[in-house]
């Protein structure tokens, strides 16, 4: 990797503070850095920017790979909470090639809850086994940390003043393609709710999750509270919003094996690739059910109605414009909304074997006719690079993802053949 001096984190460094003081299942670990020479034909970017070289010691495939519709819902849920609250670490650069599948890991992790309490991970694994399975079985692992960033408090107003748009685009939030929050909605805007929590997942969090984040409707929501200009920047639930983009463009692109052949409908795909605007129409035809038929394929129709759930909490009024004193203003309340949700469809599902744990092909479903988007910004090549990659082709190493473009305002002139 090459990398711009002074405009983010080592990546290596990310993952030792990752790693410490114990390993953390589901996140890569690093086990060789070296910084290199630059050739003599780049000498000009000496001063601006240093070659880094990781060893890796997990190996993965990228999300589009995964092969049932039940593993690519465990790996969604286990992916992001901790690394937030616990190590204060942001990915931000969440898609198909930085979340991976890999063989279960079982890696121990200390569970000590005087000092961790309900911080202490379960995965989903666990949950979905009454018990059975180790608490930290996971097949999700979480790779290139090269955009993170670690904050050193949730209001810490010296991160708040660097505003990036850092990411992949299809996947980036819609305030962090903005670089602002979104807007209150001129219609009907509304508090998101959050669900009651499945039975498994009550039992461990009792005083602390449930007590944090109790059930609540949606609730209707007047005008914004916050009138005064504050700070804004890249948080959690910008990278859960990311996890659902990811889920969706799954779900949109799965066909059984065997099954027979259905293409997308083209006014699904072109609002999920196209731009904020368009992005936010399919959550508002998502909520309010009005999904166009060959959206997802007819074998995975039942994750419809766990769209039109997640859809309903990200088309709340943004947390921006909330009361310190409002629970949905925690960053971790897309976190907690998204995981109940998943988690109780899984468990409502667990029986359906055929559904859950049909096989998915390992070619993409295509859209019903090609597709030319007129340009609509400096993101438009980038963006459809990025969909015309995601495949779903299964990669050796985490380091073998698909190639993305990312863009960032602080390194858009960053010189694509110098990566290579």
């Amino acid at each position: 990797q090459v990398c711009q001096l002074g405009n983010r984190f080592n990546e290596y460094e990310i993952l030792e503070l990752v790693h410490q003081p114990k390993s953390v299942p589901g996140v890569v670990e690093a086990v060789y850095h070296d910084r290199i020479k630059l050739p003599s034909q780049l000498d000009d970017l000496h001063n601006r920017r240093v070659k880094h070289r990781h060893g890796l010691r997990q190996l993965g495939s990228p999300f589009a790979s995964i092969p049932t519709v039940k593993e690519m819902l465990q790996v969604a849920f286990d992916m992001l909470r901790f690394l937030r609250v616990k190590r204060n670490i942001l990915h931000r650069d969440i898609s198909p090639g930085n979340i991976m599948y890999t063989l279960p890991s079982k890696d121990k992790q200390d569970l000590d809850t005087s000092k961790q309490r309900d911080e202490a991970l379960y995965f989903s694994e666990y949950f979905l086994s009454d018990g059975t399975e180790s608490p930290q079985t996971t097949s999700g692992l979480l790779v290139d940390f090269n955009y993170a960033k670690r904050l050193t408090s949730k209001t810490d107003d010296k991160h708040h003043e660097q505003v990036e748009q850092t990411g992949t685009v299809v996947f980036m939030a819609r305030a962090v393609e903005l670089g602002r929050p979104m807007d209150v909605p001129k219609f009907f805007p509304f508090l998101g709710p959050i669900s009651s929590a499945p039975r498994p997942y009550a039992k461990h969090y009792e005083s602390t999750r449930l007590k944090n984040f109790p059930h609540k409707e949606r609730k209707s929501f007047t005008e914004a509270e916050n009138s005064a200009p504050k700070a804004w920047r890249h948080e959690l639930d910008h990278d859960i919003e990311s996890v659902s983009w990811l889920m969706l463009y799954w779900a949109m692109t799965a066909q059984p094996e065997r099954g027979p052949i259905e293409h997308i409908a083209t006014p699904s795909w072109t609002r999920l690739t196209g731009s904020v605007v368009e992005r936010n129409g399919l959550i508002g035809t998502t909520l309010h059910g009005f999904t166009a038929e060959g959206t997802l394929h007819s074998a995975l129709r039942p994750l419809i109605d766990l769209f039109e759930r997640l859809a309903e909490v990200l088309s709340s009024v943004d947390r921006y414009w909330l009361p310190t004193s409002e629970m949905r203003n925690d960053p971790e309340y897309f976190a907690e909304a998204f995981q109940r949700l998943i988690l109780q469809f899984l468990v409502d599902h667990k029986d359906n074997n055929s559904f859950m744990n049909q096989k998915i092909d390992s070619n993409p479903r295509e859209p019903e006719q090609h597709i030319i988007q007129v340009p609509w910004s400096s993101t438009t090549n980038q963006r459809s690079h990025t969909v015309s990659q995601g495949k779903r082709q299964a990669s050796n190493t985490a380091e073998q993802s698909e190639h993305k473009r990312r863009r960032t305002t602080q390194e858009s002139e960053v010189n694509q053949n110098s990566e290579s």
